[in-house]
């Protein structure tokens, strides 16, 4: 990401001037300052590229000047990183936040990979910039999650597609199975038992009633 702001001679901004890019190649891109004079703008990840540059505004006399693109070799950096509950339960949606940086082309994603079986499968969430953004703090809100024992890892990708993947014996989490689960399982267990008794109990008292009832004979007539 590349800003600065534009001023003249007399060091004062120039409100709303513009910054023509032609690459070598033929590209062409303006960018439009703001009143403030602030102008960002990106180019597309080529090193060793020669863009001709001129800027224009009100009242002042167009410049002109020209640089070539450098690689971008520098590793993205993950600088912080935490999680809210610290004690994730299955009723909690946690919050991951992440702290980031690159220095060149800027940080144009985050991944937050979680798997319950050492990654042989796994599922991810993603948190990006836009193409005209520069963030390098991110929040991500995570579903609620099972129980069970997770491992994490976090990949920190910039605009020229390089990452960094972290990932440690460090990066678990696990999420206890709730004391209602538990009470649930004993209630269910309690109620299938009284009705199974039931059913046996009824079966039981009609059986000798139906034998005493074929033992009774009809009283002959007088």
């Amino acid at each position: 990401m590349i800003s600065f702001t534009l001023k003249d001679n007399l060091n004062r901004t120039v409100p709303y001037g513009r910054v023509h890019l032609r690459a070598s190649d033929g590209k062409y891109y303006t960018a439009y300052a703001d009143v403030e004079g602030k102008v960002k703008f990106r180019l597309p990840p080529q090193s060793n590229e020669m863009y001709n540059v001129t800027i224009t505004g009100h009242n002042v006399i167009p410049s002109n000047f020209n640089f070539t693109t450098l690689k971008d070799s520098n590793l993205p950096v993950l600088l912080d990183l935490e999680y809210n509950p610290a004690k994730i339960t299955v009723d909690d949606n946690p919050l991951f936040s992440f702290s980031s940086q690159d220095t060149h082309s800027g940080i144009e994603s985050i991944f937050l990979v979680l798997s319950k079986n050492s990654f042989q499968d796994f599922f991810f969430y993603q948190v990006k910039n836009n193409f005209d953004q520069n963030f390098e703090n991110f929040n991500i809100t995570l579903n609620k999650l099972k129980p069970g024992e997770y491992s994490y890892a976090i990949i920190v990708r910039d605009y020229t597609n390089t990452t960094s993947i972290y990932h440690g014996s460090s990066y678990f989490f696990i999420i206890e199975i709730p004391i209602t689960y538990y009470i649930f399982i004993v209630s269910f267990i309690f109620i299938l038992s009284m009705t199974a008794f039931t059913i046996f109990y009824t079966i039981y008292k009609l059986k000798p009633s139906k034998e005493h009832n074929r033992k009774i004979k009809p009283e002959s007539p007088t």
